[in-house]
């Protein structure tokens, strides 16, 4: 998935696809779905923050 979202690299005139250790520099070593929970943790903390009425909220925080 890192692959196509930093997508291929320009490197001496040719593109190619990025090494693998070139995708997890910008995570400075932590694991990539560790990465992705704390996002989604980030996300809840701001739902919660958002007034009751807000319709992303209501959206994520809906019980189908």
């Amino acid at each position: 998935m890192l692959r196509m979202i930093y997508g291929p690299v320009y490197d001496n005139g040719t593109w190619r696809t990025r090494y693998t250790n070139e995708l997890y520099i910008p995570y400075n070593g932590l694991h990539i779905v560790n990465v992705i929970k704390i996002g989604r943790l980030r996300w809840l903390v701001h739902l919660f923050r958002m007034q009751e009425l807000d319709p992303w909220r209501k959206l994520t925080l809906l019980n189908p």
